[in-house]
């Protein structure tokens, strides 16, 4: 059964190497959907999590301020 995890916060600190260790990690998680606001960081980790992908898994990216009801309506809709 494949499993999707969605980490928010994925631009630096604790959310980017969680993306990090459930990317590269064999684990039940065979899509990965991050969230964070536009950053260098964020598309800097997104273009290494596309480049190495050992585990074969799905990355689904979203750039938004989840403090914005419309934006974050748009990724439940999106993702769900």
């Amino acid at each position: 059964m494949s499993k999707t995890l969605l980490i928010t916060g994925a631009s630096k600190g604790i959310g980017a190497e969680t993306a990090r260790k459930f990317w590269f990690d064999s684990n039940m998680y065979t899509k990965l959907v991050l969230v964070a606001r536009e950053s260098k960081e964020f598309t800097e980790l997104t273009t290494l999590l596309n480049e190495e992908n050992p585990n074969s898994k799905e990355l689904i990216t979203f750039q938004i301020d989840l403090s914005d009801r419309e934006q974050t309506r748009d990724l439940v809709s999106n993702v769900v």
